[in-house]
């Protein structure tokens, strides 16, 4: 764990060699996530309404024949932004949340990308008020 967040220090601009102190307190931790990202809120709340247990017809439901695909399962290391709003399907309350991917895993290796803005959702469990 500890050379997960040494590399998110790095990937974000932190520091040469260690965590200090001051950036640990600008930034929030990252995570390795396994989750759908999406380009937009929108699509990954319409992902969300297009599930009904088949994440794979969802994602195609959504993403359509476009090249490249706006939505895909992705593992990334993030950090969690703020939670935009709540989306219900089937009894189950999400948060759809905005994160910024650090790094992708490639063959099981995290490869640092430029930092960028994705939208995915956290199920909060059954009967949430939305």
């Amino acid at each position: 764990m500890r050379k997960i967040l040494l590399i998110a220090a790095l990937i974000a601009g932190c520091g040469q060699t260690m965590i200090s102190a001051a950036c640990a307190q600008q930034q929030a931790p990252a995570q390795l996530l396994s989750a759908i990202l999406c380009d937009s809120r929108a699509q990954i709340e319409a992902l969300v309404q297009a599930f009904d247990g088949d994440a794979a017809a969802a994602l195609a439901a959504v993403n359509g024949a476009r090249n490249p695909p706006p939505c895909a399962p992705l593992r990334v290391l993030a950090v969690a932004g703020e939670e935009l709003g709540r989306v219900r399907r089937g009894g189950v309350t999400y948060a759809v949340t905005r994160v910024t991917v650090l790094a992708v895993e490639d063959n099981g290796l995290l490869r640092p990308v430029a930092p960028s803005e994705q939208y995915t959702v956290f199920e909060l469990g059954r009967d949430v008020d939305a």
